[in-house]
């Protein structure tokens, strides 16, 4: 359970990391620091988050055998688009978050 709940606060970190962020029309690169994901060997991890309205799904490999998919799905609500964070221990469980972004204005 320990692997769980490290896996959980990974996809809460990275999910707080892609609300913050605006959509635009390109997309954008989120860089987490290694002492946010509580690894401090780790400087950062960069991940590519596409522009909303594609359907996509993007897995990169954290640290330590953890991996984390970026997924979303195109909507008819334009008012948000919701990125889905998961994230998955060396073991298999798996921690998911849903990210919400709101249009830019």
């Amino acid at each position: 359970m320990a692997q769980y709940d490290q896996a959980l606060g990974l996809a809460t970190t990275i999910a707080e990391e892609i609300k913050d962020r605006p959509q635009n029309i390109i997309g954008w690169v989120i860089e987490v620091p290694g002492d946010a994901l509580g690894n401090e060997s780790q400087s950062s991890i960069v991940l590519i988050v596409p522009p909303p309205g594609i359907t996509f799904a993007w897995t990169y490999p954290l640290y330590n055998g953890f991996q984390c998919t970026i997924s979303s799905n195109p909507t008819s609500n334009s008012a948000s688009v919701n990125y889905k964070v998961q994230v998955q221990t060396p073991q298999g469980l798996t921690a998911t978050i849903t990210a919400p972004v709101l249009p830019s204005s």
